[in-house]
């Protein structure tokens, strides 16, 4: 995989290459600055979303320098597994927050699948931290989450895991 995508950037005119990269880091750039201005909370002031934006900015400069100077031993098939499997778990975060939103919407407030599935009231895991934050909007984690969300985010998440971790019959072919 990675001389078949070095081949191709050989291959490519700079020009291209240049272009691509410039409309992809502006466009990210322009989506942090649009989610940085819509930030502001109840409960984080003007300053502190501008300091943290900051913060991040020259996080991620690092996280680049050291992918950059880095990227050549990347194991690239581990590298793309491993953030596969984050956006599935993230996406399983959407979906139950999707079914929440629409139990909300219908006013759906009693029964078995409403009721909390857990409460977590201390720890790094309670309601209120940094890292609950982090895991909140990641992965749609919740502290004491409705039944039917935990449900539903497994019940996306496992099948669509198994079919992405399923290795090809080719490769099975191979292994035999």
């Amino acid at each position: 995989m990675t001389a078949d995508l070095r081949k191709k950037v050989e291959t490519s005119s700079k020009r291209a290459l240049v272009t691509i990269a410039f409309v992809a880091v502006a466009r990210e750039g322009l989506e942090t600055a649009l989610f940085l201005l819509s930030a502001k909370t109840e409960t984080a002031s003007g300053s502190s979303v501008v300091i943290g934006g900051l913060i991040g900015l020259v996080v991620s400069i690092a996280i680049g320098v050291v992918i950059f100077k880095a990227g050549s031993r990347v194991n690239l098939k581990t590298f793309f597994n491993v953030t596969a499997v984050l956006l599935l778990m993230f996406a399983a975060g959407l979906a139950g927050k999707t079914v929440h939103e629409f139990r909300e919407l219908l006013g759906l407030e009693t029964g078995y699948l409403i009721e909390s599935a857990w409460t977590i009231e201390t720890g790094i895991w309670s309601a209120g931290g940094t890292f609950y934050d982090f895991m909140r909007g990641l992965f749609g984690w919740h502290a004491n989450p409705e039944r039917i969300r935990v449900i539903t985010y497994f019940a996306y998440l496992l099948p669509v895991l198994a079919i992405y971790l399923k290795r090809p019959k080719a490769e099975k072919q191979l292994v035999s």
